[in-house]
């Protein structure tokens, strides 16, 4: 259903009257019984019972009545859409702040010059120590297993490669 659909359908639902909820027939005839006049009778009447009737062996067939056309409903213009200006230009609040400053020392042009950053993420925890050897090749030292459970440390010339057992735990810059 597109948008102005929508607003044809509002625009008439808020042209009909209220609706209100349906009410008990024990309502009615509470007010009935209310707006009456009240019957003042020395003798009470007594109501005879009905007779019972026969019930007729088979129901009679009543012909349902044929459905009554529905005309289309003619569409109406959809009802203006309120225009709204332009807002203003947001007026902007500067607030001035007062604290220390931290000056950070310029990269020397030797720094800029010896290359990017090594970033010591490999070997990856849980790799097995066959996948860094073959990755990173030999490396300069290994040192003996300490501890229980046993930890294993590799060197390399830039960083130091610890294992649990035979999978990596850590990776430290050297």
């Amino acid at each position: 259903m597109n948008t102005q659909s929508l607003l044809v359908l509002i625009a008439m639902l808020s042209l009909l009257p209220g609706i209100s909820q349906a009410k008990s027939p024990w309502d009615k005839a509470a007010t009935e019984a209310e707006t009456a006049p009240a019957e003042t009778t020395a003798d009470p009447q007594m109501v005879e019972p009905l007779e019972p009737q026969a019930i007729a062996a088979e129901p009679e067939m009543v012909e349902p009545a044929p459905p009554e056309p529905v005309a289309p409903m003619a569409e109406s213009p959809a009802p203006p859409m309120a225009v709204t200006e332009p807002a203003a230009p947001e007026t902007i609040e500067v607030i001035e702040t007062t604290g220390d400053v931290l000056a950070m020392p310029q990269p020397t042009q030797r720094e800029i010059d010896a290359g990017p950053m090594l970033l010591l993420d490999f070997p990856r925890r849980g790799m097995d120590q066959d996948k860094v050897q073959s990755e990173l090749g030999t490396p300069v030292e290994i040192k003996d297993p300490v501890g229980q459970p046993p930890i294993t440390r590799w060197i390399y010339s830039d960083r130091v490669v610890y294992f649990e057992r035979t999978t990596v735990l850590h990776v430290v810059a050297r």
